[in-house]
């Protein structure tokens, strides 16, 4: 069980030093170590997560029962539906997220961490089930006008969809989803097939679902 602390800043002339500085006192302070810290410098948080060569390499090695430390949410994504869709992967994977500008720290007690994340993921449920949405009317369209679908598969289109909105690849798509690269293609495929996506030089989403 790893604790990792993550830092970002967006440009070259901001550093991270109050971030670490005030990590290292959280640490100092609760009598813990940080096994490992990994740093984006420059990176605007537009820039998907996962194309962030700190934070990908982070991600691939968060597992359950590790903690993962970081300045401020908006160190994670910009947008908050993406600090909240990470957030709840975070939970869903074991990992403890500890975000010390918002006070969300189990070690301030378990009520307020587990209120905190819980409306993360209630908010997480709450898109999943709005594309969720998109997708039948989408499948239910495609169905109207004699597209075939095709039979489930073992990943859902719903998630596939909103990382490819995103900007990530279909090998980043897989590793996040913890599937394999062919199980990507071939839900891709199906989705081109129902005219929900277009391949040009990269995935194109022609419409909401």
């Amino acid at each position: 069980m790893g604790i990792y602390a993550y830092l970002r800043v967006s440009t070259e002339k901001q550093d991270v030093t109050s971030q670490r500085k005030a990590i290292e006192d959280w640490a100092e302070e609760n009598n813990v170590a940080i096994d490992e810290w990994f740093e984006d410098s420059a990176v605007s948080g537009s820039v998907p997560p996962l194309k962030r060569p700190a934070f990908s390499k982070l991600w691939s090695k968060l597992e359950k029962g590790d903690t993962l430390v970081i300045f401020e949410l908006s160190r994670l994504g910009r947008s908050l539906k993406d600090i909240v869709f990470l957030a709840d992967e975070l939970r869903k994977r074991g990992v403890t997220l500890i975000s010390l500008k918002e006070g969300i720290d189990p070690r301030k007690g378990d009520l307020n961490y587990n209120i905190t994340i819980g409306i993360m993921g209630l908010l997480a449920e709450v898109e999943r089930q709005l594309i969720r949405e998109r997708t039948i009317a989408g499948l239910r369209r495609a169905r109207e006008q004699g597209k075939r679908i095709g039979r489930p598969q073992k990943v859902e289109a719903r998630k596939v969809l909103l990382l490819l909105q995103k900007g990530m690849k279909p090998s980043e798509i897989a590793k996040i989803l913890g599937v394999s690269r062919s199980t990507i293609y071939s839900c891709l495929r199906r989705m081109r097939n129902a005219g929900i996506i277009e391949r040009r030089n990269e995935w194109i989403v022609k419409g909401k679902l």
